[in-house]
C-alpha cells in the first residue's frame, strides 16, 4: 500500500467577500478550516481532546469502512463521505472524515483528493468562494467529491452500448469486460448509496443547528446528483446482465446453426452409407451385382437420394433462408401489422364507398 506524506494545513476566513487565508495563528474572527492528509493517531487523539470530539468518531476516522455516516453530537457534527480515487486498475474510493463545529471545520483524508485540493486553491485565490461559514464549505466539499461520479457513470453507459454490439457478433472478450464492469459498478454503488442517504439527512431541515439553510440547499443538490448516480449504476448493472445474456444467446444460436448443418449432412449421408453397405456385403447372389452398369446405377441412386433429401430439407426450412410465405413471420407480426395498417385502412375506405354507391345506385 502506498504511503503519503502527512500534511496539516490551517485556513482562516475573516469575512464574506474575502478569500481564504492560510495561517498558523488563532482565528480571532470569522471561522477556521483545518485540513489533514495522512494523519497519525496521536495528532487526531490530541485534537479530539482539545475540541471534545466523541471517542467513537476518532475510531471511525481510522476504520476504513464503505459506509458513509452522519452523527450529530450537539456541539459538533461528524460526517463520513467517500470521494472517487484513482481508476487504475480498478475503481477505488477515498474516505473523507469531517468534524463540523461552531466556527470550525476539520477535514481528514488518508490520501490526497484532487477535488479538495482544487477547492482549496480556488478558495485561496478567488474572493467569495469560501463565503457562508464552515457548514457551506462542507457542502462545497461534498459537492466537489460527488461530481466525478457522473462522468464515470456516463462513460459506463457509453461503454455498455459498445459491449452490446460486440456481444451480437460473439466477441469472446465481452465476458471478461462485463464481469469486470459489474464488479466495479457493484463496488461503486456500495459506497455511493449510503452516501446518498447521508446527504439527504444533511439536507433535512432541523437536522442540526450547525447547518444553515444555504448549506442545506447545496446538500440537497448533491443528494439529487448522487440519486441519479445510483439509479444509473443500477441501470448499468441490469444492462450488463442483458449484454451477457445477449452474448450467450448469440453463441448458442451459432452453435445451433452449426449443429443443424451437421445434422442435415448426417441425415443425407446416412442413407448413402446404407446403400453402400448393402452393395458392399460379400454375398455371391445379389441383384445387379453382375450388371456392368451396377456401379454407376448405385452412384446414381445415391445422388438422387442425396439431392432429394437436400430439396426436402430446404422446402421444410431446415436449411437455407426462410421461404417467401414465411417472410412476414420472420419479420415479426408486430412490424408486419404496423406496415399493413395503411393498406387495411385504404381497403376499408374503398369497401365503404363501394357499398354506399350500391345503395345509392
Amino acid at each position: 500500500m502506498a504511503t503519503f506524506e502527512t500534511s496539516y494545513r490551517t485556513f482562516h476566513h475573516r469575512a464574506d467577500g474575502e478569500p481564504l487565508v492560510e495561517t498558523d495563528g488563532p482565528a480571532d474572527e470569522g471561522w477556521k478550516w483545518i485540513d489533514i492528509v495522512a494523519p497519525d493517531r496521536e495528532t487526531i487523539e490530541r485534537m479530539a481532546g482539545d475540541h471534545g470530539w466523541d471517542r467513537l468518531s476518532v475510531e471511525d476516522v481510522f476504520d476504513d469502512s464503505p459506509l458513509s455516516k452522519f452523527v450529530d453530537f450537539g456541539d459538533h457534527v461528524f460526517v463520513v463521505l467517500h470521494a472517487l480515487g484513482p481508476l487504475e486498475p480498478r475503481v477505488t474510493t477515498i474516505e473523507l472524515d469531517a468534524f463540523l463545529a461552531d466556527g470550525l471545520l476539520v477535514t481528514i483524508r488518508h490520501r490526497p483528493i484532487q477535488a479538495i485540493d482544487d477547492l482549496i486553491e480556488s478558495a485561496l485565490t478567488r474572493p467569495g468562494s469560501a463565503d457562508g461559514g464552515p457548514d457551506r464549505m462542507l457542502a462545497r466539499i461534498a459537492q466537489a467529491t460527488a461530481y466525478p461520479y457522473l462522468p464515470l457513470v456516463d462513460f459506463l453507459d457509453d461503454h455498455v452500448e459498445g459491449l452490446e454490439d460486440r456481444a451480437i457478433v460473439r466477441d469472446p472478450s465481452v465476458v471478461g469486460e462485463v464481469q469486470a464492469l459489474r464488479r466495479d459498478a457493484t463496488r461503486l454503488r456500495r459506497f455511493v448509496a449510503p452516501q446518498r442517504e447521508v446527504l439527504l439527512a444533511l439536507a433535512r431541515e432541523g437536522a442540526t443547528p450547525l447547518i444553515g439553510r444555504r448549506a442545506r440547499q447545496r446538500f440537497a443538490d448533491v443528494y439529487e446528483q448522487l440519486y441519479r448516480t445510483v439509479e444509473s449504476l443500477d441501470g448499468a448493472r441490469m444492462l450488463l446482465g442483458s449484454v451477457l445474456e445477449t452474448y450467450r444467446s448469440s453463441v448458442a444460436e451459432d452453435m445451433n446453426r452449426v449443429m443443424k448443418v451437421l445434422t442435415v449432412f448426417s441425415a443425407i449421408v446416412l442413407p448413402l452409407g446404407l446403400l453402400a453397405g448393402i452393395w458392399g456385403m460379400n454375398f455371391a447372389n445379389m441383384p445387379e451385382l453382375a450388371q456392368p452398369e451396377g456401379y454407376f446405377l448405385a452412384l446414381g441412386l445415391m445422388a438422387v437420394v442425396a439431392i432429394g433429401l437436400w430439396v426436402y430439407f430446404a422446402r421444410k426450412g431446415f436449411i437455407g433462408g426462410p421461404r417467401l410465405k414465411e417472410i412476414p413471420k420472420s419479420l415479426g407480426m408486430g412490424l408486419f401489422h404496423v406496415a399493413a395498417l395503411p393498406v387495411k385502412g385504404l381497403g376499408a375506405v374503398v369497401r365503404t364507398l363501394t357499398s354506399d354507391e350500391k345503395r345509392n345506385g
